[in-house]
């Protein structure tokens, strides 16, 4: 496993093992007077590059997240989703079966030009097991071996007129990913990791702000009566999971600029013995699915937060550790106040916790990770002035790791940073 940068742009994460062979790229455009179109074109041929120097291949790309400035003001910017669109679908044409699940988000990039991508490739590693593949219009299941993994991305269509609701929008869009899901054979009980981006995630609609409406069409969807409990096929034995015991995916909920809701999200489906998958949570924070009613911003008894604060997976004899979107919370309550250094600090300081030896000890594993252990950062900053200081703060606790700087509102008005990562280790 190592990470190193290519060329100006991209940033790399490679994952090495017999069995599987994982990159990951953050990659920001350079700060250039040209179009956005033009930005994406430069960023999508560096990637060509790279690929071509790491044994893998344009269809070994499973997720690709852009991300992009609109033209100001909050509105939504069709005519430049829809070139960005038409870019990527040369790139991948659906017709050869092997398009990556492409999200497009507009939600400005930090610290380069106006055009961000995350992208995931995977491919078999140097045993003898192939990787097969099947694609549809939202996204691609592979199968490696005994394991397979979809990767979805459901935005139900065109913002909805204002005011918005984004519970009926958070139903529709789990309701599309739930039917897609049955299509490739899983089941919604076996998402690992979702990323729900939510334009106006702070903006109200009487008492209840969007984000609790999000809260609100989650929790009464993972709530239902379904054949199996959340992660219930792969959790470890023993472990309880459920409603109320942490059986949930790892998450990231966070604003978009305008556009509709997007979901993102990661299955696993593995024959019992051949893959296990936990939650964990932070000792210095309430479980997110046990917040009081007074942190949340909502009508009657809101509901909290259905997700877990990371999840860990153990298979191909590799842990892998997902990080859910984390902010300056200690307890359920917001930490220093209008101080951008000391909140990025505090969420350092809690993602640090999380992954740590002491605390993966709990379930049974040997090692954890360290900060500059980690193999991806992303980080969401609400005021684009706080870049510099979060950056450096950022350097100065996890160093050269893959870090892409985004501007975006968080799930609480006092909070002006949240961050997400992956890690993995051997077993």
């Amino acid at each position: 496993m190592h990470t190193r940068a290519h060329g100006s742009a991209l940033a790399v994460h490679i994952i090495e093992h017999h069995q599987v062979r994982e990159l990951r790229v953050s990659a920001l455009a350079a700060a250039e007077p040209t179009s956005p179109t033009c930005q994406l074109e430069a960023l999508l041929a560096e990637l060509g590059a790279l690929l071509a120097t790491t044994r893998l291949h344009e269809q070994d790309v499973v997720r690709c997240t852009v991300f992009f400035a609109g033209s100001g003001g909050g509105s939504v910017d069709l005519a430049l989703r829809h070139d960005l669109a038409m870019l990527l679908r040369r790139r991948w044409p659906s017709g050869k079966g092997a398009a990556p699940a492409i999200s497009l988000v507009q939600q400005s990039p930090l610290g380069g030009g106006s055009v961000a991508l995350d992208l995931l490739a995977l491919a078999a590693g140097a045993g003898e097991l192939r990787l097969l593949r099947r694609s549809s219009a939202h996204g691609t299941a592979v199968t490696l071996g005994a394991l397979r993994r979809a990767f979805l991305v459901i935005a139900p269509g065109p913002a909805g007129p204002e005011p918005r609701n984004m519970e009926a929008e958070g139903r529709a869009a789990l309701g599309l990913a739930e039917a897609e899901l049955l299509r490739f054979g899983f089941g919604l009980d076996q998402v690992l990791r979702t990323w729900f981006y939510i334009p106006g995630i702070l903006e109200r609609s009487g008492a209840s702000q969007r984000y609790q409406q999000l809260n609100e069409a989650r929790s009464r969807f993972y709530e239902r009566p379904r054949p199996h409990r959340f992660l219930e096929r792969l959790l470890p034995p023993g472990h309880g999971g459920g409603p109320g015991a942490g059986g949930y995916p790892a998450s990231t909920g966070i604003g978009a600029e305008a556009g509709p809701l997007v979901l993102e999200l990661e299955a696993l489906d593995a024959p019992p013995g051949q893959a296990v998958a936990f939650p964990i949570e932070n000792p210095r924070q309430l479980s997110a699915y046990r917040y009081p009613g007074d942190v949340l911003v909502g009508d009657g008894a809101p509901a909290p937060p259905r997700f877990s604060r990371g999840l860990v997976e153990l298979s191909e004899g590799l842990a892998r550790v997902r990080v859910s979107g984390t902010a300056s919370i200690r307890g359920s309550s917001t930490m220093h106040p209008g101080d951008v250094a000391a909140q990025t600090a505090t969420t350092l300081e809690t993602i640090e916790l999380l992954v740590s030896a002491a605390n993966l000890a709990r379930h049974g594993l040997a090692r954890g990770l360290t900060l500059g252990e980690l193999a991806q950062l992303r980080i969401y900053v609400k005021r684009p002035e706080d870049l510099p200081v979060v950056s450096a703060l950022c350097t100065a606790r996890c160093g050269a790791i893959p870090m892409l700087y985004l501007q975006a509102d968080i799930c609480r008005d006092d909070l002006l940073v949240e961050i997400e990562a992956f890690g993995a280790f051997p077993l």
